[in-house]
């Protein structure tokens, strides 16, 4: 199994280029128009982990407030943090 989340505002994430724009166009663009928080990556993490999640196998997990759905892309531009 594999857990997707997105762009998460975290400090190791800080270092990758352009990760506010990704953060906000995720945010704004998604059907659940919010951030994801860390914890709510982890309470996915817990239930995966969980005996509530034994039959589940080979599947992504996706926690991006269903920005999959809507075919979201980033562009790769670079920008000025």
């Amino acid at each position: 199994n594999a857990v997707s989340s997105g762009p998460i505002r975290t400090a190791a994430a800080a270092g990758i280029p352009g990760i506010r724009k990704m953060i906000q166009q995720s945010a704004q663009c998604s059907p659940l128009p919010r951030s994801v928080s860390t914890e709510e990556v982890g309470e996915a993490c817990a239930f995966l982990c969980s005996p509530r999640a034994a039959a589940i196998t080979g599947t992504t997990l996706y926690v991006d407030n269903g920005y999959h759905c809507v075919g979201g892309d980033f562009s790769l531009e670079q920008e000025n943090e």
